[in-house]
């Protein structure tokens, strides 16, 4: 009847996305054509969350702050050359479990997936859009914001920095939340996989130092 079909409705809109699952690893090629499909719909409201962070230390209420840190070297060479890996998206190179494909070339308005092994039972994709592409001779970053059909909402960002005496720091931030019934249900199995990848995509990152 119309109670039940009303009631229906409603908890499809509570409920959130269900996550893009995968029996065996993700082609490239079948990566864009999911991502392709995708709108570009972003799941919250708090757009430059990081920028926010990076700049007064301060979370959105609701949401969570995880971050990995690891010193790439020494050196304007060696800032040079992860930044380089960082501006053209090699990102989690060598990875055997997770990976980050772009559709095309990283800047502003680019779609991309975020793509990981989940208890070696099956690949999830996770649609983002890229928010910000930023180099400079102090600090560089890649940030990129989730879209509609993640189970998490928020932002992650890819930053590398050379301080005074020329140590290059390499640091992954993510602030998010659940998105949706189903996302917050299994926010606690995601969060130890969200801590798994920024370890591994920070660590990534840093070995692609010269």
């Amino acid at each position: 009847d119309g109670g039940m079909s009303t009631a229906i409705l409603v908890l499809a809109a509570t409920a959130g996305p269900l996550p893009a699952l995968r029996l065996f690893r993700p082609t490239p090629q079948g990566v864009d054509a999911y991502v392709q499909k995708q709108e570009k719909t972003f799941n919250y409201d708090k757009r430059g969350c990081i920028e926010e962070y990076l700049r007064s230390g301060h979370v959105p209420e609701g949401y969570t702050l995880a971050d990995a840190h690891a010193i790439a070297g020494s050196g304007r060479r060696t800032y040079s050359s992860v930044v380089s890996a960082l501006n053209s998206g090699r990102l989690l190179r060598g990875c055997k479990w997770a990976f980050i494909h772009f559709h095309g070339q990283p800047r502003v308005g680019t779609s991309l997936a975020t793509v990981v092994h989940c208890y070696r039972v099956a690949w999830c994709l996770n649609p983002c859009c890229v928010l910000n592409v930023g180099s400079g001779p102090k600090r560089s970053i890649l940030a990129y914001g989730t879209l509609r059909g993640h189970l998490l909402a928020g932002e992650e960002a890819f930053a590398v920095n050379i301080d005074d005496d020329e140590t290059v720091h390499v640091q992954v931030i993510s602030i998010s939340r659940g998105e949706g019934l189903v996302g917050k249900f299994a926010l606690p199995l995601i969060a130890p996989i969200r801590s798994a990848f920024l370890g591994e995509a920070v660590q990534r990152l840093a070995n692609e130092a010269l």
